[in-house]
Parts: structure tokens; sequence; C-alpha cells
């Protein structure tokens, strides 16, 4: 189920999208509630997973030229144990069930070289239930953008 935040919660994120690092103080007074109403916000935010406060970098600035995605389509039956053994390797960092033919998966990949690539390929194929890999390297990335917002409650 979709969880909707209220819009204070949703200026908290906003905030944060932009500086990761905006001190409490400035978000109590950009949202003008209390530094210790947003620190419990904040608390409530992170401990249900609907943010994570991390650094982003970007992946080609920082020795990781090869990045894309595979679609793994795998015995729907299988699913769940395929994921479980994607989500331990390492260059993998989003995997997702994709709609368009039951027991899709994608999985973003990112490795410095073309010969890790293949190696993580590899891997891969070897999973038990995997039927067939697409393989998508990005060559060019033209936007990257995290300050998407929030969706925010109406009904408050």
């Amino acid at each position: 189920m979709l969880n909707k935040l209220d819009k204070i919660d949703a200026k908290i994120v906003s905030l944060l999208q932009k500086d990761g690092r905006m001190p409490v103080t400035e978000i109590s007074k950009k949202v003008g509630i209390t530094e210790g109403a947003v620190r419990k916000r904040l608390k409530k935010l992170i401990d249900g997973k609907a943010i994570q406060v991390v650094a982003i970098g970007n992946l080609f600035n920082l020795g990781y030229g090869v990045s894309g995605f595979f679609i793994i389509h795998t015995d729907p039956k299988k699913v769940k144990q395929i994921i479980s053994k994607i989500k331990k390797i390492k260059n993998i960092w989003l995997i997702a069930t994709i709609m368009g033919s039951e027991g899709n998966i994608s999985a973003e990949v990112f490795v410095d070289s073309f010969e890790k690539y293949n190696k993580l390929l590899d891997r891969i194929h070897q999973i038990e239930g995997i039927i067939k890999v697409e393989k998508h390297i990005y060559t060019e990335m033209f936007k990257e953008d995290y300050s998407w917002g929030a969706v925010v409650d109406d009904d408050e």
C-alpha cells in the first residue's frame, strides 16, 4: 500500500532531497515546527523506511565506468528464490519485479570494467530458474535527479 505523507513530512523530505546535510535547526525554521518535532518526524520517516539519508554519488565520476540493467526472465515459481540470490550480489543496487510477463526481474548494476560486467552476468546465469537475461548498458547519462518530492495526503 502506498504511504502518503502529511504536508510537513513532505516538506522535510523535499528539503533533505535538496540538501541531505541540512541541519535540523534550519529544517525547523523552514518548516515552522520545533527542532524536537523535526527529529521525531525524521526518526519516523527513517525507521519507516520512507527515506534514507545517504550520500548519492555519480557512478561514472566514482570510477564505475559500466552501468546498466538486466531484464531477467525466470521460472515464475522460483522468483523469490532467485531474488534472494541476486540480493547477495554486491554490484547490483536495485532489484524489482516488473510487469510484462510473469517472472520478470529488473536488476540495476554498476561495475568498473566490462570484464567485471561479464563476470557478474556469468554469476547471474548460474542461478537456477533463470531462463534468459537481457543486457542493457547505459552509454551516457542525461538526467539523474533525486528531488522528486513526496506524495502528500491531501485529506490532511
